[in-house]
């Protein structure tokens, strides 16, 4: 399974107090505790917005591949965060010191 998010959606931002539980659009509270394949990629540096991920090449093109079978974690253009199975489309996020990290 490969999930793409932007950790900066509003709507998703609203919803996700407003419903009282995470959403899988915002990534993963506890990355260390997916599974192996589970792969999540953040494309927050590359839309804003909410919905956008159709209209951008990149991510298109990450899609693509990951449809014919490759794995996000093989994808050339996909660049390691440092938290377990979760990978970069874009320029990495800048770190937000406002925001504690996510820890088990």
């Amino acid at each position: 399974m490969t999930s793409y998010f932007n950790p900066n959606d509003p709507v998703l931002g609203i919803s996700q107090p407003v419903n009282g539980d995470g959403r899988l659009g915002m990534g993963a509270e506890r990355p260390r505790r997916l599974p192996r394949n589970a792969l999540q990629v953040i494309c927050g540096t590359l839309i804003d917005g909410h919905s956008r991920y159709r209209r951008n090449t990149e991510i298109m093109r990450d899609v693509s591949a990951v449809l014919s079978g490759t794995p996000s974690d093989q994808i050339a253009d996909s660049t390691p965060t440092g938290e377990k199975n979760t990978f970069c489309l874009g320029p990495p996020p800048e770190e937000d010191d406002s925001n504690p990290s996510r820890e088990d």
